[in-house]
């Protein structure tokens, strides 16, 4: 009887571990996942291009950002791991200015130097 207690009781471990072992968990992925947005800005100038250039420099999983003064359009290679595409405009916005649809922070737009508000050039 005692065999058969510990025959049953190392079958459903067995069992158990299977049945827990077989489940998929999701593993967290090394590899970063680069994505590009192109995001219309308000910047204006030189100072804008620098300003808002080095605040997306500054923020983890940002690999790229590249500012088209011409067009005023912000190219941003980002790791979609940790960014979303929102994420690098709540960045611009925060700095100061519109991105897309998104309007400037009125308080960082107040910091701005007065060449990089809107008909500031």
């Amino acid at each position: 009887m005692k065999v058969f207690q510990i025959l049953l009781v190392f079958l459903l471990a067995i069992i158990t571990y299977s049945f827990v072992g077989a489940k998929t968990f999701p593993q967290a992925d090394p590899k970063p996942k680069w994505k590009t947005v192109v995001i219309q800005t308000s910047a204006q100038c030189g100072m804008c291009k620098e300003r808002i250039e080095g605040a997306l420099s500054n923020t983890a999983g940002i690999r790229f950002a590249n500012l088209n003064l011409g067009n005023k359009k912000m190219t941003v290679k980002y790791d979609s791991r940790q960014l979303t595409a929102d994420k690098v405009r709540e960045v611009i916005v925060n700095t100061g200015y519109n991105a897309d649809t998104q309007v400037a922070n009125p308080e960082a737009y107040q910091n701005l130097p007065a060449c990089c508000k809107i008909g500031g050039h």
